[in-house]
């Protein structure tokens, strides 16, 4: 097992900020585990982690990569895409001007809920087609850590053959549909 010698005197002095014995063999396993991270980071977060609530205790390699990169947030980003996609509502007209402001995983959302022309149609989206959008960005991005975007989702252990792309198509549009229903019929009860 190769480590970095800088690395492993970084526990060292770790070690001796807590004044714990840790040994020989541990500290190569830290350093091992750091080997993707730089020296430099590894301060770094360790300075962060000394002035934080944790602090009492001493830290391990994964307690301060998550500092250095945080894991990924699914609930944060599927509320991001959602805000993007409402950002986008009023200033851009032209299809190319919003698809490039609200990046990739927010026009694939858009898309899925009737295009670019459909949002321009309707009135902002409610609270109801607002949570629509974070279930479909959440899900979206669900399938993409799982490497899955493009297949066509079906049950486990299900004996009917995949949907193919005419089903797709259609059921976005029945979705197109249903969501311009749902519109209408908020509208029509906020006039009365």
């Amino acid at each position: 097992m190769k480590t970095n010698e800088p690395i492993k005197e970084f526990w060292v002095a770790v070690s001796a900020y807590y004044r714990q014995q840790v040994p020989l063999e541990t500290i190569k396993l830290y350093a091992y585990d750091c080997r993707d991270v730089s020296l430099e980071d590894l301060r770094i977060a360790f300075e962060q982690y000394r002035t934080s609530k944790q602090a009492s205790f001493f830290p391990i390699p994964a307690v301060l990569k998550n500092l250095i990169r945080p894991p990924f947030d699914e609930e944060a980003e599927a509320n991001e895409v959602v805000s993007r996609i409402m950002q986008c509502l009023s200033p851009f007209k032209s299809t190319q001007d919003a698809q490039e402001h609200m990046g990739a995983l927010a026009w694939e959302v858009v898309k899925s809920m009737g295009g670019w022309q459909w949002f321009g149609s309707q009135p902002p989206p409610n609270s109801f087609i607002q949570n629509s959008m974070r279930d479909m960005a959440r899900s979206k991005i669900v399938r993409a850590h799982q490497g899955r975007t493009n297949e066509v989702p079906a049950l486990e252990g299900s004996s009917r053959p995949q949907i193919g792309q005419q089903t797709n198509k259609a059921l976005n549009s029945g979705v197109s549909k249903v969501m311009s229903l749902v519109s209408d019929t908020m509208k029509d009860k906020s006039i009365k």
